[in-house]
């Protein structure tokens, strides 16, 4: 189909909700939709009021009303906010504990400067890491930053020559470079006896079974809390299934959907339990649920099973 001029008019905030008005949607308050969509763009605010919409006939179901809208984005805007924050203790426990297992195991601070510890498929990846970090230190003025400028170099003998150690560099990195690092160590590296890695032993600090399993939950990590940092819909978008997370449930309270955030929930769940960051997931999740009404009528779309909180996991 070849692509057309854009040519549809401005609209003001009061044509906004007539619009809104013409496909069915009952407005109580005129002043509170108007209000709405001059904070928070009708663009924005109307994927919320889409889970209403019978698209067949391109009208909203009989009895929606704005408000049902509102309160799904307040639902969505509560659970960001709290995604954002556990997501953030277990970034900081993700980062240190990878430099404390690997810098014990390699005996060198600057692993991350040596491809020797990661997988030669994957040495554009964590170059491209490296240079990314590179750039933040020398931009960056933190007093930590300047303390190792001002005295120190790494005897790598590499490009990367200025750069610190990872215990510091990994304070500049974000968490998609910690995905990557994680993601391109080479595991096989990490053997110290039959059946025994570092890596794996890492993993199951974090209760994965193995380190593959702990990279795909890092990355998980990563897209959700980048949806979470650009205040983008998290509710019921569609994620990676993190490895593992759907075999550890009640096999009779299956998700109806596997790349739904209900399996991001059970895993900060399985984390915070294992590392002991002490956020009661379940409660939490239950409380949102439970303050915002509508949210409940779509627990489908979050993957949710209809008597999830029967699930054994939760009593963990």
């Amino acid at each position: 189909m070849a692509p057309i001029v854009y040519n549809k008019p401005f609209r003001t905030f009061k044509d906004l909700v007539s619009h809104l008005s013409g496909k069915g949607l009952e407005i109580a308050s005129q002043e509170l939709a108007e209000s709405t969509l001059k904070n928070i763009n009708y663009y924005r605010f109307k994927v919320y009021l889409r889970p209403f919409l019978d698209t067949d006939i391109n009208r909203y179901r009989e009895l929606t009303k704005f408000e049902d809208g509102l309160e799904l984005y307040r639902f969505d805007s509560r659970l960001r906010d709290y995604l954002f924050s556990i997501i953030g203790m277990l970034e900081v426990k993700l980062r240190s504990r990878l430099d404390q297992v690997v810098t014990e195991f390699s005996n060198d601070p600057f692993w991350f400067l040596d491809d020797n510890w990661f997988h030669s498929s994957k040495y554009a990846d964590i170059d491209e890491v490296r240079l990314k970090i590179n750039i933040a230190f020398n931009r960056s003025r933190d007093d930590f930053v300047n303390h190792f400028k001002g005295r120190y170099v790494n005897n790598t003998g590499n490009r990367y020559n200025n750069l610190p150690p990872f215990w510091i560099a990994a304070e500049l990195a974000t968490i998609g470079n910690i995905s990557v690092v994680y993601e391109s160590l080479a595991k096989s590296k990490f053997s110290y006896g039959p059946r025994k890695n570092k890596l794996d032993d890492l993993a199951k600090e974090f209760g994965a079974a193995n380190f593959g399993s702990l990279c795909s939950w890092v990355t998980v990590l990563r897209d959700v809390r980048n949806r979470c940092a650009h205040h983008s819909r998290v509710w019921n978008c569609n994620y990676r299934e993190p490895a593992q997370i759907r075999t550890i449930l009640d096999q009779q309270l299956l998700p109806p959907h596997n790349n739904r955030i209900y399996l991001v929930f059970v895993l900060l769940h399985v984390m915070c339990r294992n590392i002991g960051i002490t956020s009661d997931v379940k409660d939490m999740i239950n409380g949102l649920l439970t303050q915002y009404e509508t949210s409940q009528k779509f627990k489908r779309s979050i993957g949710m099973p209809e008597n999830w909180l029967c699930d054994p996991i939760w009593e963990v």
